[in-house]
């Protein structure tokens, strides 16, 4: 690559605010100043030694319309990219839900039907009949009722008062003690 010869890109900025200044009837001077970064060190800056001395001020580069562009269509992908990932994810939690309540409505309509026959048992004549014998003692007209008494559970008898207690005490010391 060539090296660019100082005076012939002096010349050529001369020529180029000639012919901005013949196109637009202002004065290049009038147009406003590139923006400035003073030079640092931490930047190359001659201050500490590191750059290669010059200017104590460097111009920062314009941005070009594709860069704008680009960034601006990387920042809408990435937005599209995390709204699609964030629905996916809501969409997944949504069907799993969804699964789990079907399941849960199926148990349901088991125990309502395993309770609906309980009920309908519940009102035949077999169960009332059986109640009525084995709780309330009912017989029907015509039969005899027997109550065998096992000798297995002898019945108990009250116990003796104890002589080390009082006579005088309260009824509910009697039965539930000091």
């Amino acid at each position: 690559m060539a090296a660019i010869n100082p005076r012939l890109a002096a010349g050529a900025r001369v020529r180029l605010r000639r012919a901005q200044h013949d196109l637009t009837g202002r004065a290049a001077a009038c147009q406003k100043p590139p923006v400035a970064v003073p030079k640092l060190a931490c930047y190359g800056g001659s201050d500490a030694g590191g750059g290669a001395g010059g200017d104590a001020v460097r111009k920062l580069p314009r941005l070009s319309l594709t860069r704008v562009v680009i960034v601006l269509a990387a920042v809408a992908v990435g937005y599209f990219v995390f709204s699609a990932a964030s629905d996916a994810l809501l969409s997944h939690r949504l069907s799993q839900d969804e699964q789990r309540l079907h399941r849960e409505i199926a148990e349901l309509r088991d125990q309502q039907a395993k309770l609906g026959a309980i009920g309908d048992y519940l009102r035949t004549d077999e169960y009332i009949e059986r109640v009525a014998r084995r709780l309330l003692g009912l017989v029907r007209p015509g039969e005899t009722l027997y109550t065998i008494a096992s000798s297995a559970d002898p019945t108990p008898t009250p116990a003796e008062p104890q002589a080390d207690a009082p006579a005088d005490r309260p009824w509910w010391e009697e039965l539930y003690g000091p």
